[in-house]
C-alpha cells in the first residue's frame, strides 16, 4: 500500500465515523431505542464517558480526558512513524493502520470537543445486550484484528 493511499484510507474511515455520529446526533434522540432489526439491532444515541465498553466511565477525574487523549496520540504517532517509516505496506497491514488511525482520531476528538464519546449501534439477541458502540470502535477493532492476522500468518521467518 503506498503512503498516499494509506492517508486516504485513514481520512476516509474518518469521515465516515464522523458523519455517521453527526447523523445520529441529528436524527436519534437519547436514549430511546430504534429498532432497526427486531430482537438483534438497533439505533439508541448514548455518550460513553469511559474507553471501550464503558470501562472508566465512572471515574470522575479531571486528568482522566487528558490521559485517554494522551493514550490515543501516543497510540496514533507510533501509527503514523511506522507508516512513515516502512518502505511498503502489505495491504491487510495499511488497512488495517489505516482503520485503526481513524478510529482513534474519531473517537479522541469527541473526546476532546464534548468529554465523552457518542455511541449508537446497539447488537442484543433477546435480553443479552452487546454495550453500545460507534463506528469508531469498529474500526479500531476491525483494525487490530486485521494488523494481528498479517503479523501472525503472513509474516516470514528471517533467515
Amino acid at each position: 500500500m503506498k503512503k498516499s493511499a494509506w492517508f486516504i484510507a485513514a481520512g476516509a474511515f474518518l469521515l465516515a465515523d464522523i458523519i455517521s455520529k453527526l447523523a445520529a446526533v441529528r436524527l436519534l434522540a437519547p436514549h430511546l431505542e430504534r429498532t432497526v432489526v427486531p430482537g438483534f439491532f438497533s439505533l439508541t444515541l448514548t455518550t460513553n464517558r469511559g474507553i471501550a465498553f464503558s470501562m472508566l466511565a465512572d471515574v470522575d477525574s479531571p486528568i482522566k480526558t487528558v490521559l485517554l487523549t494522551l493514550t490515543a496520540a501516543l497510540a496514533l504517532g507510533y501509527i503514523c512513524w511506522t507508516v512513515a517509516t516502512e518502505k511498503s505496506l502489505p495491504w491487510g497491514y495499511g488497512l488495517g493502520l489505516a482503520m485503526i488511525a481513524g478510529g482513534i482520531v474519531g473517537n479522541a476528538g469527541n473526546r476532546l470537543i464534548s468529554g465523552s464519546v457518542i455511541d449508537f449501534l446497539d447488537f442484543h439477541a433477546g435480553a443479552y445486550y452487546w454495550p453500545t458502540f460507534n463506528l469508531a470502535d469498529t474500526f479500531i477493532c476491525v483494525g487490530a484484528a486485521a494488523v494481528l492476522w498479517q503479523i501472525l500468518v503472513h509474516t516470514r521467518p528471517r533467515p
